[in-house]
C-alpha cells in the first residue's frame, strides 16, 4: 500500500472514491457538535492503489473540488465525516454510500455490530488492528503506524463497500438510497435543542426532594427489594402475593395509592438522577442549547435513535415537567407535529381489513371502535372510560402481539375476560387475526420479516419474544420509514427554497421544529406538503394517515 501525502491525482474519472477522516483529541459525546484537532483525511479512488493521504485542514476545500463530480462518496458513518469535514469546507449535497448504514439496511437485526472491524471480518475474513487508534486520543502528531492505520481504514471500507455493492438487493438498495441516504444531509443540518437550563437545575433538585418525602411518608426505601416486598405483599390478599418488585410487576397489580406511591417516588428519584445535574454538565453547552448524536438507523427496524443526550428518553407522560423546560429560544416557535394512530393506521394498511380501513376512511376514532367491538355496544361514546382503560390498550396490545395473559395484567382483568376481548376484536377485524398468522409463518419460514417498503428486519428465533416481533417489527419499521421519508421531504423542500431546515427532534413518530415566529405559518405549509408526499411514497393507497400539530413556546404545549 503506497500513501502518497498532500496531492491529489492527475485525473478525476473516477466512479467512486472513499473518504476516512482521523481527528486528534476527538471527543466521543461531542459528535454534533465536533471537536478536536484535524489530523488527516485518507482517500482511496476506484482503480487507482495508491491512498492520498491529506494532512492539512487548508487543503480540504481544494478536495472538495475535485471530487465534485466524482458520481459515489464511501464513507463508514458518514454523518461523522461529514460534520467534521464541513468545518474547513463548503460540502455538496451528494450521493453517499455509508458502508455503516448499507450493512445495517442489509443485516438489521441479524448483527449486532456494524463497526469496519466487524465488516472487515465478515466479508474479507481480516481480521482489523485497531490499537493504533487509541494514538490519536493522546498525540498531536502523526506517527508511521497512525498513517498506514488511517490509510488502511480506507481501503478495506472500499472492500466491503464492493462486497456490499454485489450482494445488495434491489428493494434493499431502494431503501437505502430513498429513505436511509436522504437523512444523512437532513441530520447534518438537525438544529440544537434549547434548554432552560435555571429550571432544569431547580426541577432536579424538587425531584430528589420529592422522592424522599415520599420515601419518609410511607416509611419505605424504595430501592429496597426486601422492604418493598414485605410492604406491599402486606397489603395483598395471599393469593396476589409478588415475589419481584420491579414496575412492571407493581404496575399490574390492583389500584393501591400506597403502591403508587412507590411507583412514584422511585420516577421521581431515578429522574432526579438521570436528568439530573451531571445531566446538564456534561450535555448542555455555555449557549443553553444540547447538540445531540443523532442515529439514523438505531434499532433493527429502522428507527432513528439518540444519544449525548437521548432526546428520545427524556420523561414525558408521568413527569411533564421536563418538557416545560425545552423552550424556543427569543423570537422563535416550536412545532409539534406527531402522527395520528401511526401503528394502527399502518395495522389497517398491511391486514387489508376492509372493517379496519373503514374507521380511517370515515375519520372515526380507532380506540372508540375497538371499546365498543370488544363491549359488544355501539351506543359507547367517547368520553366513555373504558376507551382508555380497555379499548386503547386492546387496540394497542394486539398489535404488539400480547396475549390473553398479557393483556389481562394490562387491563386488570381475568385471563378468561381478556381472551374473550380478543376474540371479539378479531370478529370486527378478522383481517388483522390473518395478517398476525401470516406474519408468524412468514417469519418461522425466512428469519425475517419486512416493512411495506421493503425493509427487511431479521428476527431471533431464540427470542422469546419471536412471534411478537414478526408482528410488530413492521409496523414499527413501517412507521420508521415514513417518518424519515417525511424528515428528508421537508428537508429537500427547505434545501429548494433557500430556507433553514428547523427540525431538532425526531422522537420516534414526532417531530419538534424551531421556527420564526414570522415564519410559521410558511413551515407549517412546508410541513403539510411533505407529509403528504411521504404517505404517498411510503403508504400508497386508501389508508389516510394524518397528524397533529401544535404551536407554542415549549415542548410541552402540544396538545
Amino acid at each position: 500500500m503506497n500513501i502518497i501525502h498532500n496531492e491529489l491525482p492527475a485525473e478525476k474519472n473516477y466512479s467512486h472514491v472513499v473518504l476516512d477522516i482521523e481527528m486528534f483529541n476527538q471527543q466521543d459525546g461531542k459528535l454534533h457538535r465536533p471537536t478536536g484537532k484535524f489530523a488527516c483525511l485518507s482517500l482511496k479512488f476506484n482503480g487507482d492503489d495508491n491512498v492520498y493521504q491529506i494532512n492539512s485542514a487548508g487543503y480540504i476545500q481544494k478536495v472538495m473540488d475535485f471530487i465534485r463530480d466524482i458520481p459515489i462518496w464511501i464513507l463508514q458513518k458518514a454523518t461523522y465525516d461529514l460534520r467534521h469535514l464541513r468545518r474547513w469546507a463548503a460540502i455538496p449535497r451528494h450521493f453517499v454510500w455509508d458502508t455503516l448504514l448499507v450493512e445495517k439496511v442489509m443485516w438489521g437485526g441479524y448483527y449486532v455490530s456494524f463497526s469496519l472491524k466487524d465488516m472487515a471480518r465478515r466479508y474479507l475474513g481480516i481480521q482489523m488492528d485497531k490499537s493504533a487508534r487509541d494514538a490519536f486520543s493522546s498525540e498531536n502528531i502523526m506517527s508511521e503506524d497512525m498513517k498506514h492505520y488511517a490509510a488502511y481504514d480506507a481501503v478495506i471500507t472500499e472492500e466491503v463497500y464492493f462486497r456490499q455493492r454485489d450482494n445488495i438487493s434491489n428493494p434493499l438498495r431502494a431503501v437505502y438510497t430513498q429513505v436511509d441516504e436522504p437523512m444523512i444531509w437532513a441530520v447534518l443540518d438537525f438544529q440544537p435543542v434549547h434548554i432552560d437550563v435555571a429550571g432544569w437545575e431547580k426541577l432536579a433538585d424538587e425531584g430528589e426532594q420529592r422522592g424522599k418525602a415520599i420515601e419518609a411518608e410511607i416509611g419505605v426505601n424504595v430501592y429496597s427489594p426486601k422492604q418493598v416486598l414485605s410492604f406491599v405483599n402486606s397489603r395483598l390478599p395471599k393469593e396476589l402475593q409478588i415475589t419481584s418488585t420491579g414496575e412492571e410487576v407493581l404496575s399490574s397489580l390492583p389500584p393501591d395509592p400506597m403502591i403508587d406511591k412507590i411507583l412514584e417516588a422511585r420516577m421521581w428519584r431515578k429522574a432526579s438522577s438521570t436528568y439530573g445535574h451531571k445531566w446538564l454538565a456534561s450535555n448542555v453547552e455555555e449557549d443553553g442549547n444540547v447538540y445531540a448524536d443523532w442515529n439514523i438507523t438505531g434499532a433493527e427496524t429502522g428507527r432513528m435513535s439518540c444519544s449525548s443526550s437521548n432526546l428520545q428518553q427524556i420523561p414525558s407522560r408521568k413527569i411533564h415537567e421536563y418538557r416545560d423546560l425545552f423552550t424556543a429560544p427569543k423570537g422563535m416557535n416550536m412545532i409539534i407535529a406527531d402522527v395520528a394512530q401511526q401503528e394502527p393506521r399502518i395495522t389497517a394498511y398491511l391486514s387489508h381489513d376492509k372493517n379496519l380501513r373503514k374507521v380511517f376512511q370515515e375519520g372515526r376514532d380507532i380506540h372508540l371502535e375497538v371499546t365498543r367491538a370488544v363491549f359488544h355496544d355501539d351506543t359507547i361514546e367517547k368520553s366513555d372510560p373504558r376507551r382508555s382503560s380497555h379499548g386503547k390498550p386492546i387496540n394497542l396490545g394486539i398489535t404488539y402481539g400480547m396475549s390473553a395473559r398479557g393483556l389481562a395484567g394490562r387491563i386488570g382483568v381475568t385471563e378468561e375476560e381478556a381472551q374473550k376481548f380478543i376474540d371479539s376484536y378479531f370478529q370486527r377485524f378478522p383481517g388483522v387475526q390473518r395478517y398476525i398468522i401470516t406474519q408468524r409463518q412468514l417469519a418461522s419460514k425466512y428469519g425475517w420479516v419486512s416493512t411495506p417498503y421493503g425493509r427487511k428486519i431479521w428476527l431471533n428465533p431464540y427470542d422469546q419474544s419471536f412471534e411478537n416481533n414478526a408482528i410488530n417489527a413492521p409496523i414499527q419499521g413501517g412507521a420508521s420509514d415514513m417518518t424519515k421519508v417525511w424528515v428528508t421531504k421537508l428537508w429537500q423542500m427547505c434545501h429548494d427554497d433557500g430556507m433553514t431546515f428547523p427540525v431538532g427532534m425526531v422522537i420516534h413518530d414526532e417531530l419538534v421544529l424551531y421556527v420564526w415566529q414570522e415564519d410559521t405559518h410558511t413551515y407549517l405549509n412546508l410541513l403539510k406538503r411533505a407529509f403528504d408526499e411521504a404517505v404517498q411514497q411510503v403508504f400508497p393507497g386508501d389508508v389516510p394517515f394524518a397528524y397533529d400539530v401544535s404551536v407554542g413556546s415549549k415542548w410541552s404545549d402540544k396538545k
